[in-house]
Formats: structure tokens, sequence, C-alpha cells
């Protein structure tokens, strides 16, 4: 029993070890990154794009891309534009990899853990790793599914160097606003207001109707600086599968939304509400720069990052644990939260990344809209 035991850690160690150290990858698109000890990564192909970790882009000197060149000014910004998209796409896959990759560690040493529990007949460590592992692999499959979308987008941006006219301009308007690149630089011409392949209609001009009345928690100026706030309204609410036989009348997680406006910046802001007292241990809290992937009915997405580090707090009287954070929306965000209904947004814990679907699709779409009212 105990050499048993002993071979189970040894793995387990094994397994941590191997975890560690530098490794060669290659993603799905074909992408060759080198991941360095200290977690961050670089490109291991210095004949691509070069791109790191740190977010920084440059694209080669000499690419040889097949394109057709002329010395025409406005095609050379147009090919400084597909580099930008096809960088940037390169960068988002690599991450979303990373997170992915992240994930299906956590799953392998709780496997591991699993196993010794199970060899010393530990049936409650046994039955909570069990779960652990559930939801870790759900959190896997969402993450999975990012990192198809984003090895697509390469895919796509690549696509670009074969593409001339409208085509090439609708491409680029739409991978511009999946990778939230502004690309109206780099368009000969005016960009469509919507991808032709996009069915989905854009929120009203007329004036919003009576069920729709704009109300505002606050209208005030600090320092000269008009900030404004739509009043908050709920916009999703959740209970891990696993948690279900335990809140049948309630949710785990109530979610409300509001939207700011200070000056010409927007931000998101978000009230998230736990009805565990486990709340912290669980799920962590939400750092500063972390991010928040929203996700469109179109398929499109766009992330935002957390202004502040939060942490939870209790509420009066009930006792559920709150957290409000705050996500800057720039603006090409702006457009796109004003024009698409949200499918899912997912969070980024210090615990890991979890995915919500939203049934207030267009509550986001309507709070932006009134405040561009006033």
């Amino acid at each position: 029993m105990k050499s048993s035991v002993l071979l189970s850690i040894i793995v387990s160690l094994l397994t941590m070890l191997q975890m560690q150290g530098q490794r060669n990858i290659t993603t799905l698109s074909g992408q060759k990154i080198r991941i360095l000890q200290n977690g961050t990564w670089q490109k291991s192909d210095v004949s691509e794009t070069k791109i790191d970790s740190s977010g920084s882009v440059s694209p080669p000197e000499n690419t040889d891309d097949n394109t057709s060149k002329t010395n025409s000014e406005s095609n050379n910004i147009t090919q400084d534009g597909i580099k930008s998209i096809i960088a940037q796409a390169e960068k988002k896959e690599v991450e979303t990899f990373l997170l992915f990759d992240i994930l299906d560690k956590e799953v392998a040493m709780k496997e591991v853990q699993l196993s010794q529990a199970r060899q010393l007949k530990n049936k409650e460590s046994e039955s909570t790793l069990k779960n652990e592992i559930a939801d870790l692999k759900n959190k896997q499959k969402t993450a999975e599914k990012i990192y198809k979308i984003d090895a697509e987008n390469v895919r796509k941006a690549n696509h670009l160097k074969k593409l001339q006219g409208d085509e090439l301009i609708e491409s680029m308007t739409d991978l511009g606003q999946s990778l939230n690149i502004n690309v109206a630089p780099y368009l000969p011409v005016a960009i469509p207001s919507l991808p032709k392949n996009i069915e989905v209609n854009p929120a009203p001009n007329t004036p919003i109707k009576k069920k729709d009345v704009c109300l505002f928690a606050r209208d005030e100026k600090i320092n000269k600086v008009r900030i404004t706030e739509t009043n908050t309204e709920p916009f999703y609410t959740f209970t891990p599968e696993k948690l279900k036989n335990y809140f049948k009348e309630k949710e785990l997680m109530d979610v409300y939304t509001s939207v700011i406006r200070k000056g010409k910046e927007y931000f998101f802001h978000i009230t998230i509400k736990i009805t565990s007292k486990d709340a912290a241990k669980n799920y962590g809290h939400i750092s500063k720069e972390s991010m928040m992937r929203v996700q469109f009915i179109t398929g499109n997405s766009i992330n935002l990052y957390c202004t502040e580090d939060v942490y939870g707090g209790t509420e009066t009287y009930t006792g559920n644990i709150v957290f409000k954070a705050e996500y800057s929306i720039n603006n090409e965000n702006v457009k796109m939260l004003s024009k698409f209904p949200i499918d899912k947004v997912g969070i980024m814990w210090t615990s890991g990344f979890e995915t919500y679907d939203i049934y207030n699709v267009d509550l986001i779409m309507n709070h932006l809209s009134c405040l561009k009212k006033i």
C-alpha cells in the first residue's frame, strides 16, 4: 500500500517537473512558439512576424507574401494593415492556446490526485476531486472552442493576401471587428456598415419606445468631467451543473450590469452576487487587467480588461459575497457592443476562466443607446 502511494507521489512530482521548463509547440494554425520557464513565450520561427507575450509586434523587414505589390501609397498602407491583422490574430491564438494548456495541466494534476485519493480510499477527497475535474473540463471545452475560433482567424488573416477590392475590404473589416483592430486607416475606400454575411439588425436610431425608457443611476460632474451611469439591470444568472441540486429555488450567481460614461470614455460595470460564503475560496478575485471575453451572436468576440483588482465583500443582511468590477471599453468596442446582441461572456478569475450564457442579450445595446441620447 505504502509503496503504491509513494509511486503515485513520484509520478505526481514528475508530472509537475514536466509542466515546467522550456517547450516548443505548434499551434492549430501552424505557428511555432517557444514557451519559456517563466511563463512568457516567443515565436521560434524568426522568419515570421516577430511577436511575443509582451504584446509587441514588429513585422519582418522583407516579407515574401506572394502579394502583388505596386508603388501606390494606398496599396502599401493596405499591406501594412494586413500585417497588423495577421500579427494580432497570431497573438490572440497563442494567448488562447496558453489558457487551454493551463487548464489541461490542471486537469492532469487533479487526475493524479484523484488516483492517490482512490488508493488511500479517501471517499470525501475523491468526490471533491471528481467535481473539480468535471468543472475544469467544462472550462477546458470553452477554452478549446475559443482557441479554434482564434486559429481560424489566423487562417482568414493570412488569406487576406490573396483578396482584392470589395472582398478584401469586407474581410478586413470583419477581422478588424473580431480582433478589436481599427482597420479604417488601412482601407482604400470607406468601410461598409456591416459585413454582408452578418444578418443582425443594429440598434435602431429611432426614438426609444416607452417600454425602453432610459433610466440613469447618476448624472454628475466631478472635476469638470461629466459622469453618467445607466440604471443597473439583471444581466445573467449562473449555477454550475454540479450544484443545481442544492440551488433549486435560486441561483448561485446573480449578475447585474450598467454602463458608465466618464467624459468620452465608456466602462462596463458589473456586479456579481454569489450565494456562498466560500466564494473567495472557490473563485478567488478578479485581477487588474484580467480579461472579460464578450462573444456576440454573430460569432465575433472582443476582449475587455478590468481597470483594478476586485475582491469580494460581504453584503449586509444576506451574507452574499459581492464583486463589483469595471471593464474599460474603447471606441471600437463601443461600436461592436452598440450593434450586436451578446451571446456569452467569459470572466477570468484568479481561480480560472469561466463562461456564462447571456439571456438579456440586447441589454448593453440599449444602455449604450441611452447614453448616446443625452
